[in-house]
């Protein structure tokens, strides 16, 4: 039939040549159009620790036995929904995606998410996930302090870290299924004083806080919290505490993209704002905002980071809430690695940027497989700081440039020390063993 119709009206090589690319085009858009109809997501199975559960739109999530992964956690990771129909070629993105996020927390040995081909029915898809625990706890530190964590605290999603050192104490809870799937709740208790760290006049400092959050995407992550903060002298004559609030809002995002061999990207990123809120005197509140943005690639035994982060107050602040780029600081990535005097790395507003290059050099161990990174790096800093107190205001530049090594625990452990020596422009050295904590 098909030949007849051909026959019938192509009368010359002009009408031939132009029919022919219209009837490939015509069985092409038909043929993708039949392949990547949207399909029903009927439903996701679960394999953890070897035992199977399931979850479709009929049931409810499943609960597994005590001290595993629960179904709930790992579907934490991922927006996909029994019951809703998708592209086929977005489901499989969709896992694939799920598995790069599963795989990144370091809490399991193995992750794996695949799809299931369809038999009986071609419009339904099954997605099957795969994983087995791993070791939960972490530890850490560095020269002056120690550091435990669990994570996936009984399987539940919930994590405690404990800090203890000689100027630092502090514990901190995260649950990121608090509630449901995508609500997160947190909580934090520190003490710190300034002996160690150069600070005049030094002080006792406690903090407290919370937050709760929603998870927009399996990526980015809305928060709203507030920390109340106390104060006083070390010595003084008069037991005064100086008390101030400190609620903030922001979004936070961590995005392991899919990789192109040889090359694996990974992005993160934060912003928040908020204020000061002084209970001790009669100031007007204080505004502040603080970023970070960060993008790490590894393509074969090459790792490189580029982060930039800043920090801003309209007005000048207590020397308890000025941002800290010195070693000193355990949170922040904004760090400038050589021999700067501490004073002269705080400030009440900031900008910074810095740049890692290393190489994989080689792996020892099998249990605790454990690689050696030598690295190359540079700091860029410039600090602000309003007339507050005893400062008269100015503007200040602080720079590094140096070669280290990092020791990268693999799974179980999962955790990176790090070994560095840097210099400024004006000659001071300063060699640091710390901790890696962000990316």
């Amino acid at each position: 039939m098909l030949r007849r119709m051909i026959v019938l009206h192509v009368r010359s090589r002009r009408d031939l040549l132009t029919t022919i690319p219209l009837l490939l085009l015509v069985t092409g858009v038909t043929a993708l159009h039949a392949v990547d109809r949207p399909v029903e997501l009927a439903r996701i199975r679960f394999r953890i620790n070897g035992e199977s559960y399931h979850w479709d739109r009929s049931e409810s999530v499943p609960v597994v036995s005590a001290g595993q992964t629960q179904p709930r956690v790992l579907l934490s990771y991922t927006a996909l929904q029994p019951g809703r129909r998708y592209q086929p070629s977005e489901i499989e993105r969709r896992a694939a995606d799920w598995q790069r996020r599963l795989e990144a927390t370091g809490v399991f040995y193995q992750a794996a998410v695949s799809v299931i081909p369809p038999n009986r029915y071609p419009d339904r898809r099954t997605v099957l996930v795969a994983v087995e625990d791993g070791f939960r706890q972490g530890f850490g530190g560095g020269s002056i302090y120690g550091y435990w964590t669990v994570r996936n605290l009984r399987g539940r999603g919930g994590s405690v870290e404990v800090w203890a050192g000689a100027n630092i104490a502090r514990i901190r809870w995260n649950d990121r299924v608090a509630m449901g799937r995508r609500g997160t709740a947190g909580l934090r208790a520190d003490y710190r004083n300034g002996v160690l760290v150069s600070d005049d006049p030094p002080r006792h400092r406690l903090s407290g806080g919370g937050e709760i959050g929603y998870r927009v995407t399996p990526d980015i992550s809305a928060y709203l919290g507030s920390d109340l903060y106390a104060q006083r002298v070390i010595g003084a004559d008069e037991a005064e505490w100086g008390i101030d609030l400190r609620p903030v809002v922001g979004v936070a995002l961590l995005r392991i993209l899919r990789p192109l061999p040889p090359v694996r990207p990974t992005l993160i990123g934060r912003v928040e704002v908020g204020a000061l809120i002084s209970l001790h005197t009669e100031s007007a509140p204080n505004p502040v905002a603080a970023g970070m943005v960060g993008a790490r690639v590894a393509a074969g035994r090459v790792h490189a980071r580029v982060t930039a982060a800043a920090g801003w107050t309209l007005r000048g602040t207590p020397r308890l809430f000025e941002n800290d780029l010195s070693l000193n600081n355990l949170d922040n990535t904004a760090i400038v690695r050589a021999g700067w005097d501490s004073q002269h790395l705080r400030a009440e507003s900031f900008g910074w940027a810095g740049i890692e290059l290393g190489s994989d050099a080689f792996t020892v161990g099998r249990t605790f497989p454990v690689t050696v990174r030598p690295f190359l790096f540079s700091d860029q800093a410039l600090l602000f700081d309003l007339a507050y107190e005893r400062r008269s205001g100015d503007t200040r530049y602080a720079d590094a440039y140096g070669a280290g090594l990092k020791l990268i625990f693999d799974n179980p452990v999962n955790v990176t020390f790090e070994l560095s020596a840097g210099i400024n422009y004006q000659g001071g050295g300063r060699i640091v063993f710390r901790q890696e904590l962000t990316l």
